[in-house]
């Protein structure tokens, strides 16, 4: 091995245990930043104590519901493993993994930095001390639906509360003449940002479901489709079964509208190793 060879592993081992520690900094910052704005809601308050009884309660159950959802899906995200392959002789796999020395199934990628092979491997996620891959994927991405819909609940129930507007953006002194709270007005910038930037991650990942993708995929797919187009073909997603499919293939098969919101330790169908595809082929 040179000294550029030995450079290259050396700072990418270091990469690597940063990124480790990076996710568990980040987890347990973004776990103080959730309890803060909870504790903000009830110390201030947030939601103006002269509003009626009934609709305080119905704005607070509404905001610890999707409290509870936050947390809970971030937990199961971090806790549960992506999926790693089974190396199982019989199961189909195309591709051997140089660094695991081990088959590499279909739509299963090496990470780096936790040292494995991931299946349907989305990306390494920091804010989850965690790859996002089959098996948690549900969780990240419901994850992303409770935190962009706690973030607007807090700026929707600020907005109403207090005169923000005027004084974060206009610099206007309230009416009552007391002075806002900067708890207040830090929990709004901090809510108005994250809404903005969660709901943008949450579209993407919302096509890349219904496109059956992952964001590795996507730009594979990218470029092959540009390869394919230079070459006058039609470059065809094999794993694409339709927007429904690709959603149930997710989330599973829904009976009742919404349900798939609903907080569950339920295992994702399938093992991530066997793919059905447009074809109608299975491997």
């Amino acid at each position: 091995m040179d000294a550029v060879e030995l450079a290259r592993v050396v700072l990418g081992r270091a990469l690597d245990n940063f990124m480790r520690g990076l996710g568990i900094a980040l987890l347990v910052l973004g776990t103080l930043l959730v309890i803060f704005i909870t504790y903000v809601y009830f110390s201030v308050p947030l939601l103006n104590p002269g509003f009626p009884v009934y609709v305080q309660l119905g704005t607070t159950s509404l905001g610890l519901w999707i409290l509870f959802n936050i947390l809970f899906n971030w937990w199961y995200c971090y806790s549960t493993s992506p999926g790693h392959p089974s190396h199982e002789k019989g199961k189909y796999a195309p591709k051997m993994c140089h660094k695991c020395n081990a088959p590499k199934p279909l739509r299963c990628h090496h990470c780096s930095v936790c040292g494995k092979c991931v299946l349907a491997m989305d990306h390494h996620c920091p804010w989850m001390a965690n790859c996002v891959g089959f098996y948690n994927y549900r969780y990240f991405y419901l994850f992303l639906v409770y935190m962009c819909s706690g973030c607007v609940f807090c700026v929707a129930v600020i907005s109403a509360s207090h005169p923000i507007i005027d004084v974060t953006f206009y610099g206007k002194i309230p009416a009552s003449g007391r002075v806002m709270p900067g708890s207040v007005v830090f929990v709004f910038i901090v809510t108005v940002s994250v809404s903005i930037a969660v709901g943008i991650l949450l579209a993407w990942h919302t096509y890349l479901v219904m496109s059956a993708q992952t964001t590795i995929e996507f730009y594979k797919n990218r470029s092959r489709r540009g390869a394919r187009v230079h070459r006058g073909e039609v470059f065809v997603n094999e794993f694409d079964m339709g927007r429904r499919k690709n959603w149930q293939s997710v989330f599973g098969p829904q009976r009742a509208f919404l349900s798939w919101t609903l907080p569950t330790t339920r295992r994702r169908d399938g093992d991530g190793e066997t793919w059905g595809l447009v074809r109608g082929q299975v491997v």
